[in-house]
């Protein structure tokens, strides 16, 4: 029982970080929508925080770290924030811009800032790269499983750890596996689709003006 039980340890180990984050919920939805509290955190920083730093002359440093403490403005940088600003894109076009740019999932990101043209960019992808990135998620368990086997293999000693005894560890993680696969795995392969529906939605309406080449 002791042995499942460092199993299932190990596993839990592996998913927790997906399970804990707060906005993982919103990256899947495909929309990323504020709720009462993050909108008035938002609210007083436009028309009160932001335009007295400006004012003052705050330093570059000094801006990004009170935008950093901004629900969704943390992921932008300063100049971004401005150029948005600048280009008149509503709120619902710049949660567009934090979701095409990743979010949680930077290495997915369907846009870039281009800090040297200032304007954003489509970024290329390699090719699979999706695909890539879901059987390695898929894969895992797998990997933690077969090094669990083998670690404690070796850690029984010659003899091995007896076949009788890892069958009861592999019944639970194929249950285990399946849970994997339905809330956490196939969830999270909406979410480059959902980056780069942001894309369309941006390249598709006014937005469009933060690209280079419009």
């Amino acid at each position: 029982m002791a042995t499942i039980n460092d199993f299932l340890n190990i596993i839990l180990n592996v998913i927790s970080p997906f399970l804990s984050r707060k906005r993982l919920k919103k990256y899947l939805n495909g929309i990323l929508e504020p709720d009462i509290e993050e909108l008035e955190v938002i609210k007083r920083y436009i028309e009160t925080t932001r335009p007295e730093m400006i004012t003052n002359g705050s330093s570059h440093i000094l801006r990004q770290v009170e935008q950093m403490k901004i629900p969704y403005f943390r992921d932008l940088t300063v100049e971004e924030l401005d150029f948005l600003l600048d280009k008149e894109v509503g709120l619902h076009g710049i949660l567009d811009v934090v979701m095409a740019k990743g979010g949680l999932s930077r290495g997915l990101a369907s846009i870039v800032w281009n800090e040297n043209r200032k304007h954003y960019e489509e970024r290329k992808k390699i090719t699979g790269e999706e695909a890539i990135i879901f059987f390695f998620i898929a894969f895992i368990p797998m990997i933690v499983y077969g090094f669990y086997i083998v670690i404690t293999r070796l850690d029984s000693g010659n003899n091995g750890l007896p076949m009788v005894s890892t069958f009861p560890m592999l019944s639970i993680f194929f249950i285990f596996y399946l849970f994997y696969l339905i809330f956490i795995l196939f969830p999270l392969a909406s979410i480059p689709s959902n980056i780069n529906a942001a894309k369309k939605r941006l390249l598709a309406g006014n937005n469009r003006v933060i690209f280079g080449n419009n």
